[in-house]
């Protein structure tokens, strides 16, 4: 035994002495072929080593090939692929790792034919063993456009597909990948690959410099919403920590340099599968990195100062423009579902949103437990307007709504307030609206809005105020503002309704709400003015009429009619209470008074 044990030693000490450099590079090429579909070149005088750790190293390589009738090549600065002991000592070489340090991996597309094109012809093995890329740029057309990427490609044993783990630079953050390749290769053929990826985003202090993390069998599939990770999400975005779970999509991938398709996708974000297929082509003349970082730098520019015009109350000032979408062309086609435990059923039936510059075009129908909804919306250049000028219109109907599950359902998304969860109203509601807006701002757009808006509701409930007790109190005698009384407060509590009803016309950024009219068991409110949605402000009265139901009196009679009116702002209105009139004054009905004229 120790005789075996010391000749397996001095053989394994000899083995790099007994390779030639020819065979070295032919096993180097070999597999670089069967991973890259590509060829590899050495540079004039490269030096090819094996240590005695049966670890093979090369500086100054070149990689390249054609895909899709685009060439590319690979550039790497010192390679290191690591060497199978058994095999190596039965006369063949078999690498079990490749290490691409610094590649600089170079796009050239200006010659190339349609991306739609066949595989080449000639079979190559199914890649074994793992690749992995460290600080990894890539350029197009000469110009580094992606710096610091890492990656890290595991072979499937008896398949053709490849796992990957690593991650990608975006901005101060990173955006981490897993994925399952079936067939790399076809990605850039006509047919496709089916794949399935996940991407989280991270901190770029996460990365310490180690490799990627060596890919896993497998990774989860496209699935449902969990109750668990829903609630670690929220304690995640109370605490300020990034957002628990990855997006994750599955379907057939189609690349091209500058084109990118997903067919038969299903997508998890945040737990809510969205199913359906996604094109994405860039237009532009510069190259695809180029545009692709264009329009990343100008989404993350707008999300940006938007934030902080909100932060610093000039929301007026917020910008309208998307030109910085105009390099990408956008075709999606999609249905949505999220019928996760203790949560209405959702099931958007179609989702449509096509862009061609800066025309955008997006159009959704939903149905479920929380009723009907059809809209469309439209994004475009004003055609009197500036570059700058946006207009937008918009058209849509609402059925059977009900407003308090709607409202449930978004409490879900948000983190659990810290005291007892806000009330909200309830009823069923039908709605129409058709509005139009331009500007190259905000502000501009509030000031040049006009349309409709029809609502109506029923079996519903308003919150913040008892207005069956408040009116009592009023018929009873009840005196206020007064030396002796305050102004009048409203009990607090919620009143329910039969009916609610009214139409708001919007002019030039002025809404006007005209045959208003709620309608309870014993009351009725009527209620018309208007409104300023640039500055805010509000103008409004009503009369607030409250109807007998003491034994044997015509319930038709009002017993109390209170005038009020309506101030301030629409986000803090201010409601003051006129003289009430009883029994048989509170027959009059109140006429809505002008909006005060500038």
């Amino acid at each position: 035994m120790i005789l075996c044990i010391g000749l397996a030693t001095v053989a394994y000490r000899a083995l790099p002495d007994m390779i030639s450099h020819q065979q070295l590079q032919s096993a180097l090429a070999e597999y670089a072929e069967d991973w890259t579909r590509g060829e590899l070149h050495l540079l004039q005088d490269v030096e090819v080593t094996l240590n005695r750790g049966l670890k093979m190293t090369m500086a100054n390589s070149v990689i390249t090939g054609s895909t899709g009738g685009v060439a590319w090549r690979i550039e790497v600065a010192s390679l290191s692929a690591s060497l199978r002991t058994w095999p190596l000592l039965r006369g063949r070489i078999e690498i079990a790792q490749l290490v691409l340090d610094r590649p600089r991996i170079v796009i050239d597309d200006r010659d190339a034919a349609p991306p739609d094109l066949p595989l080449m012809a000639r079979e190559l093995a199914t890649p074994v063993g793992e690749v992995i890329v460290t600080n990894a740029s890539v350029a197009h057309q000469g110009t580094d456009e992606i710096r610091g990427l890492d990656l890290r490609l595991a072979a499937v044993p008896d398949s053709s597909s490849v796992l990957l783990t690593g991650a990608l630079p975006a901005g101060e953050r990173q955006i981490r990948i897993k994925a399952r390749i079936d067939d790399p290769a076809a990605v850039f053929s006509e047919r496709g690959s089916k794949a399935r990826l996940a991407l989280r985003g991270a901190n770029a202090a996460e990365n310490d410099g180690s490799l990627p993390p060596r890919p896993q069998p497998d990774i989860s599939p496209v699935e449902g919403k969990s109750e668990v990770m829903r609630a670690l999400r929220q304690v995640a975005m109370v605490t300020g920590l990034p957002g628990a779970g990855p997006v994750t999509l599955e379907g057939r991938f189609t690349a091209a340099p500058r084109s990118f398709e997903v067919a038969d996708a299903s997508m998890s974000v945040g737990g809510i599968l969205v199913a359906g297929d996604l094109a994405a082509t860039l237009t532009g003349e510069e190259p695809p990195l180029a545009q692709l970082n264009r329009v990343a730098r100008g989404a993350q520019s707008a999300w940006r100062d938007t934030a902080v015009a909100i932060g610093s109350g000039a929301w007026r000032e917020i910008s309208t423009s998307i030109d910085w979408l105009a390099p990408l062309d956008i075709e999606m086609s999609a249905h949505l579902r999220d019928d996760g435990f203790g949560k209405p059923e959702i099931e958007v039936t179609r989702i449509r949103l096509e862009t061609r510059g800066t025309d955008v075009h997006f159009d959704i129908s939903s149905a479920g437990d929380l009723g009907r909804i059809e809209a469309g919306m439209t994004l475009g250049p004003h055609p009197r307007g500036g570059a700058d000028t946006l207009r937008i219109a918009t058209k849509g109907r609402l059925e059977e709504v009900d407003v308090g599950d709607v409202g449930r359902y978004i409490l879900t998304f948000v983190p659990p307030p810290l005291a007892s969860p806000p009330q909200l109203p309830e009823g069923m509601l039908q709605s129409e609206f058709e509005l139009t807006a331009h500007g190259e701002t905000l502000g501009g757009m509030l000031a040049t809005l006009e349309g409709t808006v029809e609502a109506e509701a029923r079996d519903g409930s308003l919150v913040g105020a008892d207005l069956i007790l408040t009116l009592e109190a009023v018929a009873q005698g009840r005196d206020f503002m007064t030396e002796q009384d305050g102004p009048l407060v409203p009990a607090a509590g919620r009143t329910m309704f039969d009916t609610l009803e009214g139409r708001i016309h919007v002019d030039a950024g002025r809404a006007r709400l005209t045959g208003a009219r709620i309608i309870g068991e014993r009351y009725a409110i009527n209620i018309g003015g208007e409104a300023d949605l640039l500055i805010g402000e509000l103008w409004a009265e009503g009369k607030a009429t409250l109807y007998s139901d003491a034994p044997g009196s015509d319930a038709s009679v009002p017993s109390v009619g209170l005038p009020f009116g309506l101030g301030g702002t629409l986000a803090a209105p201010v409601f003051a209470a006129g003289v009430p009139m009883r029994e048989a004054e509170a027959e009059v009905e109140p006429t809505a008074a002008p909006a005060p004229s500038e």
